[in-house]
């Protein structure tokens, strides 16, 4: 590999034979996709950016599961091809500092969303390429005027951290993460299989975390948003047990779950 951020820090951290045991055993996109979001978050953790950056979206599930799972647990994920995460302008200028960006797409209807192609610097034996969904604005994470995030009163997004092969992690957090999937996982269609599993492992790792029902429904203030989470937990519930990893949540933890939410419906 030549994910040289990364790769330091793996071997600072001692964590050299977990960090081979999964890279050889990942298959492509995930393998190289992995690569850089750890790649990313080293990078950004070196230049004082690791406060101005959030990673969401299905690696920010991942680094969850790894962080109560161990990171040998990645070889059984669902896997995916993109990072989706928030950053800076800082942020968005050490990427392009520190990659190839092969292509950089604004959003035609949101000029501070687009998409960038990345690719490793090194010219001999360069890494695929990987995509990324970089927003420099989260309409429900305000800027505090000195790059790093502020949590509005709604906040969909909160912060949190997780060390992953020694590397710090800035990722959105459980709740967030389980609301922020669970529009697209009420949905039908295979085309949101990925989002359904998503959400029962994230509700797999809240209970394990021990984290309150209110605190994942608390900011649901739009009665849509709760049926949303309640519809995504019924299509889901069947899936975990078809699924690799079968984290799904203990039935009595989503009963009360479903009862709370059809409560403050």
């Amino acid at each position: 590999m030549t994910f040289c951020n990364l790769e330091e820090r793996v071997i600072e951290a001692g964590q050299e034979e977990d960090f081979f045991f999964v890279f050889e055993r990942l298959a492509e996109p995930t393998r190289t996709t992995l690569g850089y979001a750890l790649d990313i978050a080293q990078l950004l953790k070196e230049n004082g950016l690791q406060d101005q950056y959030m990673i969401t979206g299905g690696y920010g599930a991942l680094m969850h599961l790894l962080g109560v799972l161990g990171e040998r647990s990645a070889v059984t994920w669902r896997g995916s091809e993109d990072i989706d995460m928030f950053g800076s302008i800082d942020v968005l200028r050490a990427l392009q500092a520190n990659y190839r960006i092969k292509e950089n797409r604004e959003s035609p209807n949101l000029p501070e969303k687009g998409t960038l192609i990345l690719a490793t610097k090194e010219l001999l034996a360069p890494e695929k390429d990987v995509r990324v969904d970089f927003s420099m604005k989260n309409n429900l994470y305000t800027d505090d005027g000195r790059g790093r995030f502020k949590p509005t009163i709604k906040g969909l997004y909160q912060p949190a951290k997780k060390v992953i092969f020694g590397v710090e992690v800035s990722v959105a957090d459980v709740p967030s993460l389980i609301r922020s999937k669970a529009p697209l996982a009420a949905k039908e269609g295979d085309e949101f299989l990925k989002q359904k599993i998503d959400v029962m492992n994230l509700l797999w790792v809240a209970e394990q975390e021990r984290i309150s029902h209110k605190d994942i429904y608390g900011p649901m203030t739009e009665r849509n948003e709760r049926a949303n989470l309640r519809q995504a937990i019924k299509d889901s519930w069947t899936l975990v047990t078809n699924e690799r990893t079968k984290l799904g949540p203990s039935k009595e933890f989503t009963d009360q779950l479903v009862h709370e939410l059809h409560k403050y419906k």
